[in-house]
């Protein structure tokens, strides 16, 4: 039989880990969808800012910079959906 804090620990992850990490993977792989769209649109012409911490992203490098935080947007989504699926086992076992 399964112990009273085992349980309620159970009940605690299950509470902040669900909601947590399923938005943070949705969000992670809208926010890569969105950043290669307007790396793409930056690039035919579209007035979209592409700061950097101290510069600006040259337009002919628009697509690349995208695609590189797209990569590192989706890496952390995958890795949240991992920490997802962990928690769900935990919770459920």
């Amino acid at each position: 039989m399964r112990s009273i804090p085992n349980l309620m620990l159970r009940g605690l992850v299950g509470l902040f880990a669900f909601p947590v990490f399923g938005v943070l993977t949705a969000g992670l792989a809208l926010c890569a969808v969105v950043t290669m769209v307007a790396g793409i649109l930056r690039t035919v012409g579209v007035d979209i800012q592409m700061n950097m911490v101290l510069f600006e992203v040259p337009r002919y490098l628009s697509v690349p910079v995208a695609l590189g935080f797209s990569v590192l947007f989706i890496g952390l989504s995958a890795a949240s959906w991992r920490a997802l699926r962990l928690s769900y086992r935990f919770v459920v076992l």
